[in-house]
């Protein structure tokens, strides 16, 4: 009998290690996966100075480096289909992101449903060279949100398309080149550096 138990035991082992190496090829599986998308992340490629990102695809930036991102084309602008992925359509994360796109940013499509066209957080830093337009996007929430300390984003272009609140933050820093930005609110809110000095809200 003490046999048969200690068979019984032993089977039931290879049984947990069977199970365990189908647990550790499926960990294994699951980090490649991770891996791959993040290695896949739409910030450009690692070489070279001004980097080119993937056509009509969010940009995803977690690199903790400082990139030029620009579009395939030297003369094209950078479409980003909303319906070719999920989340906003520019996400900058992370200290050390230092992002600077150098090309208008045009956002269409339906996908993003109740996310903020671009996002900045966790100490990521975003500078857009150009102008960013809105207004073939549906279903988004046109808007800019800065979030977490350190956080910043500088426009030097115009904004078109963005509704209501352009840009939410709370004590983050936008800094823009010029008065380029139409901004309507109901509320009474100092949030925008123009210059070391401050924009006021306007009314509609």
């Amino acid at each position: 009998m003490w046999v048969m138990v200690m068979r019984c035991v032993f089977k039931h082992h290879v049984y947990l290690c069977v199970v365990s190496t189908a647990l550790m090829a499926g960990l294994s599986l699951i980090t490649s996966h991770t891996s791959k998308a993040y290695a896949d992340q739409n910030c450009g490629s690692s070489r070279g100075g001004v980097k080119t990102i993937s056509s009509d695809q969010p940009i995803v930036c977690s690199s903790g480096e400082t990139r030029i991102l620009s579009s395939t084309s030297s003369g094209r602008d950078i479409n980003i289909d909303m319906d070719r992925g999920p989340g906003e359509a520019v996400k900058i994360t992370g200290p050390g992101t230092n992002i600077t796109i150098i090309k208008k940013i045009t956002v269409t499509g339906s996908g993003g449903s109740g996310l903020p066209v671009i996002k900045v957080l966790n100490k990521g830093q975003l500078t857009l060279d150009e102008d960013v337009d809105v207004e073939g996007a549906t279903g988004m929430q046109k808007a800019i949100v800065v979030d977490g300390s350190e956080s910043s984003v500088t426009l030097k272009g115009k904004l078109t398309g963005f509704e209501g609140m352009k840009v939410k933050m709370s004590n983050r820093r936008i800094l823009l080149s010029n008065e380029q930005i139409n901004y309507t609110s109901n509320n009474n809110t100092n949030f925008i550096e123009i210059d070391e000095k401050t924009l006021h809200q306007h009314l509609n």
